[in-house]
């Protein structure tokens, strides 16, 4: 987080002063001051998560370190979190699930240009919040990938910390989260059964699981290559996949895994595309292949041995989505379409992000979910029936029921867009990047009404993008709150109904005494 106040707003409530840091487009906390001669701090308020939709208390911090004795400046009182409770995890890249136990663990990028680090955001998915979420490096590293082996209770997160350091893999406990070892210089993981397996341009290597690290069983060398993964074993079928690419000639090399740390090669899948996933189906011992031609990703079906099975089947465009995941019983893939959404969508037209589910043993539809956006990892957890798939550019968690085909929308992370104070209630309006808007107690900072917008392709960034978006301003003659943005909205300022809705978007100014709302298009026109 950074700290560093960019606007500080002051105003006079009852007989407190009250401080809103508004750090731009990064802000969740709230800081409540009083002057050093002012009453007793009311008693710590109890915690809440408003994780997405929520009606519960802000979430209280420690409160900041009082100034020295002699300093002029207000006594911190509290300091509140309005974002998401445990934390925000900014650019949620890559998924890991543990169903046992009920919990989705997110691999997030943070914001570079914080020097952040990666974080793991861990959702429980009975309770439907984020309980956990914790800093596993330092700096501005890509992540890569995160797996998770049941048998090993461990976590595997491979990121890179610069563009011209290799990849470090962090060994992760899964109970505590904390990282119990790391490794330099690797490439590619797959996770099985208490065992990794990693490879560097010219090795691969065989880990064994002992007491929360790794020890290595055995190794073989390769010829080098300019590219190396992904990587993917099947234990039931005891085939190891190592893709490999020189002089731009792709191939997926198959082995024996003879017994831990032995492998033995039988068979190479040569294709001139771009191996992006690698898939195998524990039921059947089939491998699904994602390729990616210059236009489009295709699913390539193989048998154990790497021979293939029948033609490919186009996934959609190149770009624009990522990831495979299959039921656990092997019945039905799933995978993000990769369109884009129509600027101008003719009425009934179906086009845009969905969730795709083909059968897996012909590859025949057998069902499409509308979605926001597009995706860049999915998972699949056949307790719940649910599919989890996260996109980092909104910094969403897509939670799809497949019962029956609904989806909910999970904010990684929540940003106070802007605070304004009512004077004459000594109440508090604040809205944020979840798209809500919330009024509070003056005093106690409780909430007293919220409204979150109902999410649509119109509606995702209403208070995010554009100029003033998110802003607030009160008509006390009318009661009405104004909210900036794309769409722009006017609500009710005690309920918070929406009373109009504003379509043409922009930022805006009212001026009761003449009973005008002026609205600027963008910054550009009035």
């Amino acid at each position: 987080m950074n700290n560093e106040t960019i606007n500080n707003s002051q105003f006079t409530i009852h007989n407190y002063k009250i401080i809103l840091f508004l750090l731009i487009s990064w802000s969740v906390f709230i800081t409540v001051a009083c002057a050093a001669n002012n009453t007793p701090s009311p008693s710590t308020l109890s915690s809440g998560a408003p994780v997405v939709v929520s009606t519960s208390m802000p979430t209280p911090l420690s409160s900041a370190p009082s100034p020295p004795s002699s300093a002029p400046s207000p006594l911190f009182e509290r300091i509140v979190n309005l974002g998401v409770p445990v934390g925000n995890g900014a650019t949620p890249r890559h998924l890991a699930l543990n169903s046992a136990v009920g919990l989705v663990y997110i691999l997030t990028e943070g914001l570079p240009i914080l020097q952040q680090g990666n974080g793991l955001s861990v959702y429980d998915i009975k309770a439907g919040e984020f309980i956990t979420h914790t800093k596993i490096n330092s700096g501005s590293p890509t992540p890569l990938d995160l797996q998770f082996d049941p048998a090993a209770g461990l976590l595997y997160a491979l990121a890179q910390p610069a563009y011209d350091l290799p990849p470090a893999l962090a060994v992760i406990d899964a109970k505590t989260l904390h990282v119990t070892q790391e490794i330099s210089g690797v490439i590619a993981i797959a996770a099985a059964n208490g065992l990794l397996y990693t490879a560097t341009p010219d090795k691969l290597t065989t880990w064994a699981a002992e007491s929360g690290r790794l020890t290595e069983r055995g190794h073989a060398d390769l010829f080098p290559a300019s590219i190396t993964g992904p990587l993917a074993v099947n234990p039931i079928t005891r085939r190891f996949y190592l893709t490999r690419a020189a002089d731009m000639a792709w191939s997926i090399e198959i082995f024996e895994i003879v017994k831990p740390g032995t492998l033995t090669w039988i068979n190479s899948y040569p294709t001139p595309n771009n191996v992006l996933t690698i898939q195998p189906n524990p039921a059947t011992g089939e491998v699904f292949v994602v390729e990616q031609t210059d236009q489009d990703r295709l699913l390539q079906r193989l048998n154990p041995d790497g021979f293939p099975l029948g033609q490919p089947y186009r996934l959609g465009p190149a770009y624009n989505a990522n990831g495979l995941a299959l039921s656990p019983d092997g019945q039905e893939l799933f995978f993000g379409n990769g369109e884009l959404r129509p600027t101008d969508p003719a009425p009934g037209d179906a086009a845009g992000p969905a969730l795709v589910g083909l059968t897996a043993s012909d590859l025949s539809p057998r069902r499409r979910i509308p979605l926001l956006t597009n995706f860049d990892d999915i998972t699949m957890d056949a307790q719940t029936n649910r599919v989890f798939a996260v996109y980092p550019y909104d910094d969403l968690l897509y939670v799809i029921n497949l019962a029956d085909n609904t989806t909910q929308v999970i904010h990684t992370v929540i940003e106070i867009r802007d605070a304004l104070v009512d004077e004459d209630t000594g109440q508090l309006f604040v809205s944020d990047s979840s798209q809500r808007v919330r009024r509070l107690d003056g005093d106690t900072l409780a909430v007293l009404a919220e409204r979150q917008l109902d999410l649509t392709a119109a509606t995702l960034h209403s208070f995010d993008y554009t100029f003033g978006a998110g802003e607030l301003a009160l008509d006390k003659t009318r009661r009405r709150l104004y909210a900036s943005g794309q769409p722009a909205y006017v609500f009710n300022a005690g309920t918070l109904t929406p009373v109009a809705v504003i379509t043409t978007s922009g930022q805006f100014a009212p001026d009761p005494d003449r009973d005008r709302v002026y609205l600027s298009n963008c910054g550009v026109t009035i």
